[in-house]
């Protein structure tokens, strides 16, 4: 079976881990981990007060979010293509 570009689909439904989004095709992971030097921690944002779910199309092609870490405010946006290009945002 062949695998093109537009097969591959990335998904956010895990609800241990609700900033993670994976290709389950390939068997790629993206996990973003927030490291704070200031309190010598890290977090890999799970479901709890560290996470602010925001505007998700219904294909799931964008989906938005926010998350507060050790006194920061991080904005996060995903979007895939209708080739199934992923593109990862973030900003401060």
């Amino acid at each position: 079976m062949e695998v093109t570009n537009k097969s591959i689909q990335w998904w956010t439904w895990n609800p241990e881990r609700p900033a993670a989004i994976s290709n389950q095709i390939n068997g790629i992971v993206i996990t973003p981990v927030l490291y704070s030097a200031k309190e010598d921690c890290a977090t890999l944002i799970e479901p709890s007060k560290e996470i602010e779910y925001g505007k998700r199309n219904i294909n799931g092609s964008t989906i938005f979010f926010r998350t507060k870490f050790s006194g920061t405010v991080i904005s996060w946006q995903y979007h895939q293509n209708e080739d199934a290009d992923l593109k990862v945002k973030w900003s401060v």
